[in-house]
């Protein structure tokens, strides 16, 4: 695994910022064993969550998707978290702003998380999304008719009522590891984000940082009440100004 504008390992080195040791790895060509070590899910069941973010804390470029501020060093990190785990999950406005489609066999389906019981704009055009392992889970207040068409669309056991009036989020991340979708990769919004952590069930996040200022009034990685977590670093990488980090929750609200 590359990272284009290579230095040899051997000059990596560490640096000390107050009690925060940064590996510089300058633009090393980095093997990819040693950075799926650093990313390797436990071995209990975890939901990580995985976020992009500019320097001044914008999670979206001006056109409300994260693509257009992620570059090729978070790329790669956000293909290994993919590769690591067992599924995606992600809220339903998140997967149509960002053109999530049904994967292809060998990836991770994607359960996409939606109060209302709509389905992502994509999935209504792909041929067959319940294939790709798309899987919408919605509560009772969606209503019969959403229900309904949900499950023409995907197939009843691709549409997972879980809760009553809103989805059940604890009951979530309980039903996936049941199904041995225990390494659970969740890539936002951040309405959901901030609703995982404020329950709790936010186990890791990883964040890349890149060198990119973007101003305005675009959301930042957690969204809706506030909310007081903490977390522990388990590593924090500089990739040519890029800076992937990966931290343990410690605390949240209700834990």
């Amino acid at each position: 695994m590359h990272i284009a504008g290579a230095q040899s390992p051997a000059h990596n080195r560490q640096r000390t910022i107050g009690s925060m040791d940064i590996a510089l790895l300058g633009s090393a060509p980095l093997r990819a064993g040693a950075l799926r070590a650093l990313y390797a899910f436990p071995d209990t069941p975890t939901l990580r969550m995985n976020f992009v973010a500019t320097i001044d804390g914008a999670a979206t470029g001006s056109d409300d998707r994260s693509g257009s501020i992620n570059n090729a060093a978070d790329k790669c990190v956000y293909d290994l978290n993919r590769a690591l785990a067992d599924v995606v999950l992600v809220g339903e406005r998140t997967a149509r702003l960002e053109g999530y489609l049904p994967g292809d066999p060998g990836e991770p389906p994607i359960v996409a998380v939606s109060r209302s019981g709509r389905i992502p704009a994509g999935w209504r055009s792909a041929p067959d999304p319940a294939s790709g392992g798309a899987v919408l889970v919605t509560c009772g207040g969606a209503g019969q008719g959403r229900l309904d068409a949900a499950r023409r669309l995907l197939g009843e056991e691709h549409v997972w009522v879980i809760g009553r009036d809103t989805v059940d989020l604890a009951g979530l991340k309980s039903d996936l590891a049941e199904r041995g979708w225990g390494r659970i990769l969740c890539e936002g919004g951040p309405t959901l984000f901030a609703a995982l952590l404020e329950a709790g069930l936010v186990d890791e996040l990883a964040l890349s940082w890149v060198p990119r200022l973007i101003a305005g009034d675009g959301p930042r990685i957690t969204a809706g009440r506030l909310t007081d977590a903490h977390l522990s670093r388990r590593h924090l990488l500089d990739i040519d100004g890029t800076l992937l980090g990966l931290w343990s929750v410690v605390s949240s609200p209700a834990s």
